[in-house]
């Protein structure tokens, strides 16, 4: 078994010009990787209050004791 990963080939997988499942296990470890980085990466630019907001928008919520929180649209 071989210890080298295809760097190209997670490169095209990674940019959509290549499937997943071409991959070997070592690589697809670590695209899985490298997708958790992004997708948390975008979590944490996400402002849900802000686009409700400037889109004039009411939205409802759930507190950490699991209430309802409803936020009226202002304007």
């Amino acid at each position: 078994m071989s210890t080298q990963v295809s760097h190209r080939q997670i490169a095209r997988v990674l940019g959509g010009a290549e499937s997943y499942d071409s991959l070997g296990e070592r690589e697809q470890a670590i695209v899985r990787e490298e997708w958790t980085n992004r997708i948390v990466a975008l979590r944490g630019e996400l402002n849900y209050t802000a686009r409700f907001a400037a889109a004039g928008e009411s939205y409802s919520e759930i507190d950490d004791d699991g209430k309802l929180i409803i936020h009226l649209a202002r304007g």
